[in-house]
């Protein structure tokens, strides 16, 4: 009886981690250090979160290769296959590191002094024409050009 009730406590270990190896091995995604990460990726994070921990790195193996970094203040970042910013999103009880908001043009600033005074900014998109930035407490995007001129908003 007690033999039997170890092979089925041993099966049933078997097969949870079977399971769940099974449903992240077809995930396409597998995890890498911050070094295998592209140049371009790590001078981005060494530049704007020097002193931050990062607890994950994942690299995407199927589609577009993509790159996401997830900090230990719960912000998140994805490159792309270059090491390029696709997104950033700040963590919840993290903000924006002044690097970066400083390297924004100088009139999303003042945009968002105007009409968002106060409110942090939540997210961070380059999309090539200009930016999607998210805000806190608004649900759509803000779009602006590369000269930092407000386009509208979006989702």
């Amino acid at each position: 009886m007690k033999n039997n009730m170890l092979r089925t406590a041993l099966a049933s270990a078997v097969l949870i981690f079977a399971t769940s190896f099974a449903a992240t091995a077809g995930s396409g995604e597998k995890f890498i250090s911050v070094d295998k990460l592209p140049s371009t990726a790590q001078k981005f994070i060494a530049q704007h979160y020097p002193s931050e921990a990062v607890i994950s790195v994942q690299k995407e193996v199927d589609k577009d290769k993509d790159y996401q970094v997830i900090f230990k203040n719960g912000s998140e970042i994805l490159f792309d296959n270059s090491g390029k910013l696709r997104k950033l999103t700040v963590g919840k009880d993290a903000t924006l590191p002044s690097s970066l908001s400083s390297a924004l043009p100088a009139a999303i600033g003042n945009y968002l002094k105007d009409n968002y005074a106060g409110a942090a900014i939540t997210s961070l998109e380059p999309d090539g024409k200009g930016w999607r930035v998210g805000v806190a407490g608004q649900t759509i995007k803000l779009v602006f050009d590369k000269k930092g001129q407000y386009l509208g908003a979006g989702k």
